[in-house]
């Protein structure tokens, strides 16, 4: 009797051990799960966060864009690579590369995605997909972005019912807009990329805008707004999460963001082949990592470190050129100077590459505010600082 006691008592501390480890084991993924953003441990452990953003047209079938990006919560800094629509990434280890956007037509959004990470071999925490509504529905959230046109747009699609018209200069563009926008693109070799580099601005226009506006910062770690943004993007994000994005973002600067495009070579088909079949592209996003990771307080970039063009848009002759002088008296590789296409009020700093941080410093050196990303990869200075009919010059 006091044997068989004594083999129950046994199987009842084994039982009881089992059930502490499975309760204990549940408590800790509930903790994690729903009260523990990876981001907020990410900030703590100083480890780095991949996450990709896939731009869809599913009324089409199509793909805007791609990219993959990646995050040092602990230094707030946010990196991005862009991917062409026509590049190709690989579905699968066994597969031969496809195009984005055929990866999409053939096997949904989420392969996107998915691809993304075999290409760059990388395991993505956050995964992002936008289609039309999504796009739509986040601009409005914010308010619309802020956009500049180089030159006037005119453009309808009446079976889409995209229409967008202005002119030359600086415009508030609402979701509709962003999207007749994105849907707006050249003829030429290069209009897959021109659609991408449209993406690119309307990201960097967003995040120029939070950086100067105090008010959008403080508005996005507000409980309501979170709710809102989880209603309208399509993620695989928490409560938690949104909640960690939020203090990223309400605390952007200058030297916060950064984008990149990732290269490739053309196939017989038309298809960008990332360079070396992939491995630049692993390297690349590696590079990209490394550099959000670096641990300085202080902004690492100077005067001399930017290069940038001067265009006139006054009647003033020769105002260009004698800006030209002084900024390279400041330390920039002003290397080249001109006149704009028209006569403009207001003077502007255009980013051509995604370096907002290089446009920061030449806002400072010229008193010049107003700063928008256009993109023009062709381009080889940081950015173009257009002198309007406002400009008074900087001192020496």
């Amino acid at each position: 009797m006091n044997k068989n006691l004594t083999v129950k008592q046994k199987y009842i501390t084994i039982f009881t051990g089992l059930l502490f480890v499975f309760i204990t084991f549940m408590s800790i993924f509930v903790y994690y799960h729903f009260f523990t953003s990876t981001l907020t441990r990410a900030k703590k452990e100083g480890f780095e966060i991949f996450f990709t953003l896939v731009f869809v047209d599913e009324a089409k079938e199509d793909v805007y864009g791609a990219f993959v990006g990646v995050i040092s919560a602990e230094n707030n800094r946010v990196g991005l690579i862009s991917i062409p629509r026509n590049m190709g990434l690989w579905h699968s280890a066994k597969d031969k590369n496809l195009s984005v956007s055929s990866i999409y037509s053939r096997h949904g959004k989420n392969a996107v995605s998915k691809a993304i990470e075999n290409t760059f071999q990388i395991d993505a925490t956050y995964k992002f997909i936008f289609d039309n509504k999504n796009i739509v529905e986040t601009i409005d959230l914010i308010g619309g972005v802020n956009m500049y046109l180089e030159e006037p747009i005119s453009f309808e699609d009446k079976s889409s019912g995209y229409n967008i018209s202005f002119d030359i200069g600086e415009h508030l563009f609402t979701g509709e807009k962003i999207l007749a926008y994105i849907n707006h693109i050249q003829d030429g070799a290069y209009k897959h990329r021109l659609s991408l580099y449209k993406l690119e601005d309307v990201i960097l226009n967003i995040v120029v805008g939070f950086i100067d506006s105090s008010i959008l910062r403080s508005i996005s770690i507000t409980r309501g707004f979170q709710r809102m943004v989880g209603k309208v993007i399509d993620s695989n994000l928490r409560p938690v999460d949104y909640k960690a994005f939020g203090e990223l973002t309400s605390n952007l600067d200058i030297g916060s963001f950064r984008i990149e495009t990732l290269d490739g070579q053309p196939d017989e088909n038309n298809i960008l082949v990332p360079i070396d079949n992939g491995v630049y592209a692993v390297r690349q996003v590696r590079e990209l990592a490394r550099v959000v990771a670096l641990k300085t307080e202080a902004s690492v970039v100077e005067n001399e470190d930017v290069t940038m063009n001067v265009l006139n848009a006054t009647d003033i002759v020769g105002l260009a050129d004698r800006i030209n002088i002084r900024m390279r008296y400041r330390g920039f590789s002003a290397i080249e100077y001109g006149n704009f296409t028209i006569e403009i009020d207001e003077s502007v700093i255009l980013v051509r590459n995604g370096e907002i941080e290089k446009a920061f410093l030449i806002a400072k050196a010229s008193n010049v505010d107003k700063i928008y990303s256009v993109t023009d990869r062709s381009v080889l200075n940081n950015s173009t600082l257009v002198l309007g009919s406002d400009y008074y010059e900087i001192s020496e």
